[in-house]
């Protein structure tokens, strides 16, 4: 981040008597929470559209139309505000894909309603996800511990193909992982090049070669196992 993030120890002392002073101030849990909400917002997207280390104090107050004082009733800094941001959407993101997915029945069906999922939500909000899901990936171990959390869940999901996978001999546990490695570098790829048209136009495509691996071939029919 600039040099707003970045000066060290007096910002950080400073930040918890802001903090202290913001607390005085009566304001409802309802403000509090748009508060909290509009500079997760702003964060993520001033990041999605400058990349995050460009993203300044000022400017995130601007856009969340905040003052400093407010800012440090929530977040000691940036980075806070980043982590926190991150992981509030983050969670939304794969519930509401997870949802969709268990919605549609068998899991051919699931997954692509799954990624379906995904493509409107970026679609709809590319700055936004642009900074949560490309700028995410180097803000640090936070960031990347609820990465990693969230890609287990995602990847929990893709895992249950195996239990009616009607293959003699199942892929292994590790090809959820290669599955949501797939979907995410070429979600990632489309926002980074501001096209996350492009993400959706994969989508049969990533759904039909997830399909191939668990059921052994493009439409999710079941095969009976070789006598």
């Amino acid at each position: 981040m600039t040099e707003d993030a970045e000066r060290g120890g007096e910002g950080r002392r400073g930040a918890r008597g802001w903090r202290a002073l913001g607390q005085l101030r009566p304001r409802t849990a309802r403000r509090r929470a748009e508060e909290r909400q509009a500079l997760c917002e702003a964060v993520l997207i001033l990041a999605g559209e400058r990349g995050l280390r460009q993203v300044s104090m000022a400017e995130l107050l601007g856009r969340a139309r905040l003052s400093r004082l407010a800012f440090h009733s929530h977040f000691d800094d940036l980075a806070e505000c980043f982590a926190a941001a991150h992981e509030l959407e983050l969670e939304r993101f794969a519930d509401a894909v997870l949802a969709a997915g268990s919605e549609a029945g068998e899991w051919p069906h699931g997954y692509r309603r799954a990624l379906e999922c995904a493509a409107a939500k970026l679609g709809q909000r590319p700055l936004l996800y642009r900074g949560l899901l490309c700028e995410g990936r180097t803000a640090g171990a936070a960031v990347a511990a609820e990465r990693e959390t969230v890609a287990a869940r995602l990847q929990a999901a893709i895992d249950t193909a195996r239990l009616s996978s009607p293959l003699a001999e199942l892929p292994p546990p590790l090809s959820a992982t290669f599955v949501l490695a797939a979907a995410e570098q070429t979600a990632t790829a489309a926002l980074a090049e501001g096209s996350p048209e492009r993400f959706t136009a994969t989508v049969p495509k990533l759904a039909r070669l997830a399909a191939i691996l668990y059921f052994g071939d493009g439409d999710g029919r079941r095969r009976p196992s070789p006598g």
